[in-house]
């Protein structure tokens, strides 16, 4: 009973309120005559369409359209309720030119309640002309606020647009709304065409822009995103600007955040995307192409998407002081063919780039030039789709430098890379970190296109398979490890012949995946194809050891030939000037592949007891001439195959049995020294 009289008495108090407001109306349009005779005949119309229209708020009541004004907090603004304002002034609420200075006193700002909103008969929040936050009489519009106070993890759904009402007559209005900076709150805000219900009266939102460009004027452009969607339907442009050349924003602070722009959008300055700890913004059919030193930061759990052709490009000019982008902790999802992300210098630290359907991740600088994306922690690059790319520059996208630092770096694909796709790396470089591409299914141009690979500062690197290696031109391993069967180097390669320099290095055969199912792990071989081969400190070769001898099998019979014993460590050392040193700082860790073989069985094993580990220059048809080994490789004690964690029986050495330099080849057999 006492909600339905409090419901009736506000309901009076509403109509009594009218009935003032009108006189008070047209004092204060004879105050604006005194003080802008422009603002005269705006009120005066804005009377006519009124009445029926603050009825259809007045009845919701006050506590609800408090709601989302109480919770904007901590802005350190001096912020207007429109709702309140509308109550006590204007007496309108969708009507945006009436909310000028001289009516509604002078604010930092409005806030909106878009669940208000949404409830009106005007269907939305609609403007009469354009509105210009830096206009002395919209001051009040530099920063807007729409939002909602639900918690339910949904958005109110509100429509912004223009169109003339009745009194003014029919025609076409084209409005541009310029605020500093606009959040959204809960809200799925679309900017669409305005039509009346008659049909003659049009009018279109032709422009959203956000910050102005004279100096002393706003603090900057800004679009802050909770849990919202701002869309463009009918074609609306959006541009950017600030007073003294500093970023304008996009920030996705929480929730589930969408636009839909569109593209031809306009930024007067560099631009910052910023997708908070937690937060997720999607970009659809949208195009964000500054070109200028801009960039892009994912936080802890966050989430980037682009899809539906959207391409966002945050570069910045070769040698721009600018912070680079930065995905810590979140994950950049990219789909469909014509979809790109551009960025410049990006690090991923424990984060993941998930590629599908044909989208492209391009890394560049605004010059055009190639820049580097760099991966740290534990993160993954993966390719969902055959058509998927990373790769650099619109003139050099083959042109792109990968640096792996401390943590494990995975890429991966679910299926064989199309020619043109895939990870297109020219140089590789790991520095402390592990990158592991054992799980790309790459086609020959990858091999074909990679000059440089470094593996330094106990780096590894790891892939899996035979795979040639043809496109090297550098490899330099220092302190790091190469854990691979692969073939570096080639000297039919579109490079021209190695360089290969190894100094304390690890070749880890027996951590490698083999290439065939049927054979143990490092019981294969790495092959290494230079016309330098320069070996220095201490360089340790894992090779695994079998003494019966394992073979790759079809139809339960061993294929000839294929019997291996011990790993192998292939040089080809060929050319115009061909270099082989350094080769008495190699050690050949021996690793037990059948735990079950004892002391006897290794050192009757093998063929004859001997085990073949090195060979150089058995290939045919080298070009030049050749060079052999300089130097016997390093003959271990117990110590050194304890310190260096050999498997075999402890009560076994080995000794080089044959000439080296002589045989180009290594052979070794064991002793059993008790």
């Amino acid at each position: 009973m006492m909600t339905e009289l409090r419901s009736i008495r506000f309901i009076r108090i509403a109509v009594g309120f009218l009935r003032v407001t009108s006189a008070t109306h047209a004092s204060l349009a004879e105050v604006g005559n005194m003080k802008n005779k422009q603002l005269a005949p705006r009120r005066k119309a804005c009377l006519v369409c009124t009445t029926a229209l603050y009825l259809t708020f007045s009845v919701i009541g006050e506590a609800a359209a408090q709601g989302y004004c109480s919770a904007v907090t901590g802005t350190g603004l001096n912020l207007g309720c429109a709702e309140t304002l509308a109550n006590t002034s204007t007496g309108t609420l969708g009507a945006a030119d009436v909310f000028v200075d001289p009516v509604i006193g002078r604010f930092d700002g409005l806030v909106w309640d878009s669940d208000t909103m949404s409830g009106l008969a005007l269907g939305g929040f609609r403007t009469r002309e354009s509105i210009a936050f830096s206009r002395s009489v919209y001051r009040s519009w530099e920063n807007v606020f729409f939002g909602s106070t639900r918690t339910d993890g949904g958005k109110t759904a509100l429509d912004v647009f223009a169109f003339r009402d009745p009194p003014s007559g029919p025609g076409n209005v084209q409005a541009t709304l310029l605020f500093d900076r606009l959040t959204l709150e809960n809200t799925s805000l679309t900017i669409r065409d305005g039509v009346s219900s008659a049909g003659p009266q049009t009018g279109q939102i032709v422009n959203l822009s956000l910050g102005f460009g004279a100096a002393g004027i706003g603090r900057g452009g800004g679009l802050t995103l909770r849990n919202s969607d701002l869309i463009f339907r009918d074609g609306t442009r959006l541009s950017m600007n600030s007073p003294d050349g500093g970023p304008a924003f996009i920030r996705a602070e929480r929730g589930t955040n969408e636009l839909r722009l569109g593209s031809n959008h306009i930024f007067g300055v560099p631009l910052t995307v910023d997708v908070a700890d937690g937060a997720r913004l999607d970009l659809v059919g949208t195009t964000i192409e500054p070109f200028l030193d801009s960039w892009l930061t994912v936080g802890q759990g966050a989430e980037l998407q682009l899809r539906s052709n959207s391409v966002l490009g945050l570069t910045k000019s070769n040698g721009s002081a600018t912070p680079s982008s930065e995905i810590t902790g979140g994950t950049l999802r990219l789909e469909g063919a014509g979809t790109e992300l551009q960025l410049t210098d990006p690090q991923i630290t424990d984060g993941s780039i998930l590629l599908e359907t044909g989208a492209t991740f391009r890394v560049q600088d605004s010059n055009n030039a190639a820049s580097a994306l760099t991966f740290a922690g534990n993160s993954t690059l993966r390719f969902e789709s055959g058509a998927s790319a990373v790769a650099g520059s619109v003139t050099g996208p083959d042109d792109l430098t990968v640096n792996v630092r401390a943590g494990t770096t995975v890429v991966s694909s679910s299926t064989l890379m199309d020619v043109g796709a895939g990870l297109r790396a020219s140089n590789i470089a790991i520095n402390q970190g592990t990158l592991d591409i054992s799980g790309l299914s790459a086609q020959s141009d990858f091999y074909d296109n990679l000059s440089a690979l470094s593996v330094v500062n106990g780096g590894t690197f790891m892939d899996a398979g035979s795979q040639v290696y043809s496109g090297l031109d550098t490899l330099n391993v220092d302190g790091g490890t190469l854990r691979s069967l692969a073939t570096f180097g080639s000297f039919a390669g579109p490079s021209g012949p190695m360089v290969a320099r190894l100094n304390d290095s690890t070749i880890d055969l027996f951590g490698a995946l083999p290439p065939a199912s049927s054979i143990a792990p490092g019981l294969a071989s790495l092959r290494l194809n230079a016309e330098q081969a320069q070996f220095s400190g201490d360089n340790n070769v894992r090779i695994g050891i079998s003494p019966s001898g394992e073979c790759s099998v079809s139809g339960g019979s061993c294929i000839p030939g294929t019997t291996r014993y011990s790993g192998q460590l292939i040089t080809n050392v060929a050319g115009t000037a061909p270099s082989l040193t350094g080769f008495d700082t190699v050690f050949f860790v021996p690793l037990a592949t059948d735990q079950n073989a004892g002391a006897a069985d290794y050192v009757t094993g093998g063929v004859s007891g001997i085990y073949t580990v090195a060979l150089n220059n058995p290939a045919i048809g080298l070009p030049g001439t050749t060079a052999s080994y300089d130097a016997r490789p390093r003959t271990p004690t117990a110590t050194d195959l304890a310190s260096a964690g050999s498997t075999l029986p402890a009560n076994l050495l080995y000794s080089i049995v044959n000439d080296p330099l002589a045989d180009d080849q290594v052979d070794i057999a064991f002793i059993d020294v008790g």
